[in-house]
């Protein structure tokens, strides 16, 4: 495609613009016309969304080929934006061109937008012609066009906007690219050519080959020294003694004919080389076609270095048969006597043969090896060094081959089936040697039987692991349990396949089956690389599995020595024994346990092996990800959402190498679209979805975008919109469901995505957890700022202890020193009662970090990190850090702030004025009280159980993460100027005298009181504010701040406060303004909750509330849970848990049922932290023992 414009001659043209776009469509001319024609169509009206077009509309139709049409041009600011309003007409030439023009109609014209939109009238005038070539295949477009945009416009404004303008062309040409295809037909004419095994050579070209073969061909393998290859697939050879700057040698094996291979390798005019070839910093490129066996290519590249010039290679390429089995493609640099050297150019010499060897199908797959050998000559002065990092690049293009072709996921697949058909079919007797392998292998499973063991962290969820220690062994045994969802057969044919490439390591220096004396038993030699300055290790194993009692498999590996392989001098002999079960589940899915027991060898200590025996354990990953690869999308459910989130987030190896101009995110997400299936089936479905997900997992935190389309109006450009966006809404919420929810409820097209696919929920829930809890922003900000802010209170308190027992303040010193006493304690209190079931070390252990006084921070870690209740915790860290924030407010914060504030209104002055550190202490307690009591309302209100359950009554916080950020700050400050507020006004009352306080708070009460009583709405009433005591206010040591100034202070904040409310009421929801201001009682709320609601999960929330609330709809709570408790039994729902039911009464639960829980003799009851706070947190199942 090229494009042409006209720049403005003068001044007085700055708005006027002239340009021509001329492209090659793959299509016919009469459909890039009939695309042309719609200038409303579905592609057209996308692309002008996109591009921010306020208005685009046909209002005027005379024909269907003569019509008229407008459209609003957005405009940068500060300009304003331009209308076009154009006549269209069509017609076709006598030479058959089909031709489109359009004008500008006159002034006078005016058209209703329907809103008042302020635009100025610009003009464009053009024509595009359609002319086809190439059979009717093929077209060519031309567009010539002239536009005012009217106004002045600078200048720089229009020659940015014209390639805009022409870009239509462009638009067109990638719609009907078919560059693929294309380049497929011209290969597949190639590969039938050289199949046919007919070409004539010429002696100049029988030479050709001969020496290129004889030179390249002729380096013996003694001279060639391996090196790294960034594909463990790919060998890499590199040999200095041959050529200026070394020879390089590269070998693979392709998954396809020799002839289909030799074609893709062979230079043409493919459209893809092209591409590739001027994006890599090419000048110029010719192909001379001699005939089909023989071109020669001239290539000018500048790779942007200065001093470095452009590089010219002119070379001569033909391939040729050399037997039934061999086929070589040779390519040597032309003489300058042939091609004369440029001036300002150095002419580069390269030579390459490129053989590939036809080897024998793998079942049905055709296989060919292929060995590039290649000697570079940049020309010039170059270290050879650079020139050696420069053909790396170069032979990688034997990897890129490799993937093109690749059919592993086929060949492991068929492989797989015959072996799940042999196991199925096994009937082998066991040797006495094989049944005690066996034997052995599964005791090792004692070890975690008669300890608990220490648990290990993994990746992903469902996956239990842990380490245990054998008496008078240092070596740990390892454990790790998941479930995988494929069938025990499929499962022992995936463990039982050796030569599988899924997951094959590039660490393996050989991998050899040694022996396989029947169908269950075999050898296997594995040699690995060395690590950092280790020696190689080598592993001789044999391994053996059987099928056990009641269904299922064992596979058992041992160590082993042999004559044949006996010890290597500068190799460790290691081992790995291990044993893995596979039981069977049901519905095609298995459970797998394994246990490993390793042994480096050598000198590497034990507690090392130790401390790495988690990534061993990892091989487990490697299955389940296999059998998630390898599910269609239509098979997709909640589970495969869940794992496809956790294996986007799962770094690799294979991301280490990533392409030019590629992230390391990219790579793992592109080669998940390739290789799972499921992934690959919905990147076909839906183009955008790659660019979405790698968007999403990026996770870089920008702005968000707007987009409203639709699902089926979805682009690319949409997708990196949307897929962005999601990190705003991580950083504006506590949980993940609550990121996700506001992430779907912002955007239609990802509304409507969550309701047509099942899994697509599940994916993005995990997906957001896992980046919730690994970046710094967001939820561990939060914690951390919280935690931060509790911290200092306590120490701002303990320091304005010392300084009120230090200027005579005894009294005061000793208020405050209780407060924080009792707040210590408090927690010490919740600390016992949550952890007295487990070892007292560990109790021990978390009364010294109440002690210490860092307990919020280590509470907010423990949430940040994600950390898992402890087994004899009876509340998780999530709880315990909000007990900490409770006892806090009730007794240190709240308290405190208004016995300092008194003081601080009477006589505590320095010389400077005002305490600097008593109103510091006072604006941190009173920050932490408003941070606290924002996290608690804010968390409340996002919570999506709580919206689903109540939507009428939570939502008030708009889905903005702008918005909700603001509405945060709001809902901070609102608590912390409201307890500055109250605490002046009583510090103000209790030194006019103690009468006016205690009138105050018994009117106040009593009022909130009588109102309860009166509306019968008492029981709902919890004692939140408390009896504060306001303590030694008068301790005759100075004067008393001005009145004057104090209400001052009193009517400023109370504004400040009132301002902040009025932001508040702004950024909320206006449609939940109601939700605060309601007559309705609490019984009356709790009544209806049952009575209206009609879902089974709404109405059990009354069981949650205080009983008073609901006796009088007692008997039918009573009869509706009767009625349901066998079907709740079998269904199984997710809230039908011990912590629902133990706050069922015994009468209200069926006899039979009833008996079932009280049976095996636990009792039903919640743990005495549940009890003293109300909340059910940990119940004892049935059976006994904790959960």
């Amino acid at each position: 495609m090229s494009m042409k414009y006209t720049e403005p001659v003068n001044g007085n043209e700055a708005s006027v613009a002239l340009g021509r776009a001329k492209a090659t469509l793959d299509c016919s001319a009469k459909d890039a016309f009939a695309y042309q024609l719609a200038v409303c169509g579905r592609e057209m009206m996308r692309i002008s969304r996109e591009v921010g077009d306020r208005a685009r509309f046909v209002f005027k139709e005379h024909t269907k080929h003569d019509f008229e049409w407008a459209v609003v041009k957005k405009m940068p600011f500060p300009l304003t934006n331009r209308e076009f309003l154009m006549r269209q007409l069509c017609f076709k030439e006598p030479a058959g061109d089909l031709v489109l023009v359009f004008e500008a109609l006159p002034d006078s014209t005016k058209v209703d937008y329907g809103a008042n939109l302020k635009v100025v009238r610009g003009k464009t005038t053009g024509v595009v012609r359609f002319k086809s070539i190439d059979d009717n295949t093929q077209c060519e477009v031309t567009l010539v066009k002239h536009g005012n945009a009217g106004g002045f416009v600078p200048e720089r404004v229009v020659v940015a906007k014209i390639p805009r303008a022409l870009r239509g062309v462009g638009e067109m040409r990638e719609l009907f690219e078919r560059d693929d295809a294309i380049d497929g037909a011209k290969r597949s004419e190639l590969a039938a050519i050289i199949k046919a095994k007919s070409e004539i050579y010429t002696d100049m070209e029988n030479a050709v080959v001969g020496r290129v073969r004889d030179q390249l061909g002729g380096i013996p393998d003694s001279s060639f020294e391996k090196f790294e290859s960034p594909d463990h697939f790919v060998d890499m050879d590199f040999s200095h003694k041959s050529g200026k700057s070394g020879t390089g040698r590269t070998l693979t094996v392709l998954d396809e004919d020799i002839c289909t291979c030799a074609a893709w390798s062979y230079p043409l005019e493919a459209r893809h080389e092209i591409k590739a070839f001027f994006a890599d910093g090419g000048v110029e490129r010719a192909l001379t076609v001699h005939n089909n066996h023989c071109v020669v290519v001239q290539l000018l590249r500048d790779f942007g270095i200065p001093t470095f010039s452009p590089r010219e290679f002119v070379a001569r390429s033909v391939w040729r048969w050399e037997s039934e089995r061999v086929l070589l493609v040779v390519t040597e640099s032309c003489l300058a006597e042939q091609y004369p050297i440029r001036p300002g150019i150095v002419r580069a010499m390269v030579t390459t043969l490129r053989k590939f060897e036809r080897l024998d199908p793998l079942g049905e797959i055709p296989q060919t090896r292929i060995t590039l050998t290649q000697q570079p000559d940049m020309g010039g002065l170059i270290p050879s060094k650079a020139v050696r990092g420069a053909a790396v690049g170069q032979m990688m293009y034997l990897s890129t081959m490799r993937k093109r072709f690749d059919q592993s996921p086929a060949m492991d697949a068929a492989s797989n089936l015959r072996l799940v058909t042999m196991i199925q079919s096994h009937d082998e007797p066991y040797t006495e040697k094989e049944e005690e392998i066996l034997r052995d292998g599964q005791a090792q499973f004692a070890v975690f039987e008669s300890q608990m063991g220490k648990e290990l962290k993994m990746p992903l969820p469902g996956v239990k692991a842990k380490v245990a220690f054998k008496a008078g062994d240092s070596r740990a045994f390892g454990f790790v349990t998941t479930t995988v969802r494929a069938s025990p057969e499929q499962v022992l044919a995936f463990m039982w396949d050796f030569d599988k490439r899924f997951g094959a390591s590039a660490d393996n220096l050989e991998k050899n089956i040694d022996e396989e004396p029947n169908a269950h038993n075999k050898l296997l030699f594995n040699k690995k690389k060395p690590v950092s300055r280790l020696d190689s290790r080598s592993f001789l194993s044999r391994c053996v599995w059987r099928e056990l009692d009641g269904g299922g498999f064992v596979f058992v590996t041992s160590p082993e020595e042999t004559q044949r392989r006996p010890p290597e001098e500068g190799v460790v002999r290691a081992t790995y024994p291990s044993t893995l079960k596979i039981k069977p589940l049901g519905n095609d899915s298995s459970r797998l346990e394994y246990v490993i027991h390793p042994d480096a060898g050598g000198a590497v200590p034990a507690w090392v092996m130790n401390l790495v025996i988690g990534k061993s354990l990892a091989r487990v990953f490697q299955t389940q990800e296999y059998f998630q690869a390898g599910r269609r999308l239509a098979e997709w459910m909640e589970e495969d959402g869940r794992c496809t989130g956790e294996f986007c987030l799962m770094k690799t190896k294979g991301e280490m190498h990533h392409g030019k101009g590629e992230t390391k995110v990219e790579a793992r997400v592109r080669a998940m679209m390739e290789n799972h299936k499921g992934l690959r089936e919905l990147g076909q479905k839906h183009e955008w979805f790659a660019v979405l997900l790698t968007k999403i997992v990026k996770n870089k935190l920008r702005p968000a975008g707007d987009s409203k389309v639709k699902l089926c109006n979805m682009s690319v450009k949409q997708a990196n919109v949307i897929g962005g966006a999601l990190a705003s809404c991580i950083a504006a919420n506590l949980t993940a469901p609550a990121a996700v929810d506001e992430w779907i409820l912002r955007y239609p097209a990802m509304g409507e995505l969550e309701r047509e696919s099942v899994w697509f929920r599940p994916m993005m829930d995990t997906i957001a957890q896992r980046l919730l809890e690994s970046v710094s922003w967001g939820l561990k900000m939060r914690l951390y700022t919280g935690a931060g802010l509790s911290t200092m209170d306590l120490l701002s308190d303990l320091y304005m202890i010392r300084t009120y027992a230090t200027t005579g303040n005894p009294g005061t010193a000793l208020s405050l020193a209780i407060m924080v006493g009792l707040c210590l304690l408090l927690q010490l209190l919740a600390v016992y009662l949550n952890t007295r079931r487990g070892p007292k070390l560990n109790m021990l252990k978390e009364m010294l970090i109440v002690l210490s006084g860092t307990a919020p921070g280590i509470h907010a870690m423990r949430v940040a990190n994600g950390k898992e209740q402890d087994e004899h915790a009876a509340v998780d860290s999530e709880m315990a850090l909000t007990i900490t924030r409770v006892a806090e407010l009730a007794c240190e914060s709240i308290p405190g702030s208004i016995l300092q504030t008194g003081k601080l209104m009477q006589s505590v002055r320095s010389e400077d004025g005002w305490s600097k550190a008593a109103l510091g202490s006072i604006l941190v307690s009173a920050l932490t009280t408003g941070f606290t009591c924002a996290v608690i309302s804010f968390d409340f209100d996002v919570s999506p159980q709580r919206r689903r359950d109540e939507p009428a009554f939570y939502g008030y916080i708009p889905d903005s993460a702008g918005r909700r950020t603001a509405i945060f700050f709001c809902m901070t400050m609102n608590g912390a100027l409201l307890l500055l507020v109250r605490s002046v006004s009583t510090a103000l009352l209790a030194m006019a005298g103690w009468r006016w306080i205690v009138g105050y708070l018994v009117g106040d009460m009593g009022l909130y009181f009588a109102y309860k009583l009166l509306r019968r709405d008492f029981w709902h009433w919890m004692p939140l504010e408390g009896a504060l005591s306001v303590a030694d206010l008068e301790d005759g040591n100075g004067g008393v701040v001005d009145r004057t100034t104090a209400w001052m202070m009193v009517g400023s904040l109370s504004s400040a406060w009132a301002l902040n409310f009025a932001a508040f009421l702004l950024f909320m929801k206006k449609s939940y303004l109601s939700t605060f201001f309601s007559l309705q009682t609490g019984h009356a709320w709790v009544k209806a909750m049952f009575l209206e609601c009609t879902d089974d999960r709404q109405k059990i929330r009354t069981l949650r509330q205080n009983k008073k609330q609901w006796l009088s709809i007692r008997p039918d709570v009573k009869a509706w849970t009767l009625e349901n408790w066998e079907r709740w039994e079998e269904e199984r729902p997710e809230w039908f848990n011990d912590a629902w039911k133990v706050g069922v009464d015994d009468d209200m639960i069926p006899p039979a049922s009833l008996r079932a829980l009280h049976g095996v003799g636990s009792e039903r009851r919640r743990s005495s932290l549940g009890d003293v706070l109300g909340v059910g947190a940990r119940v004892a199942p049935v059976g006994g023992g904790d959960t």
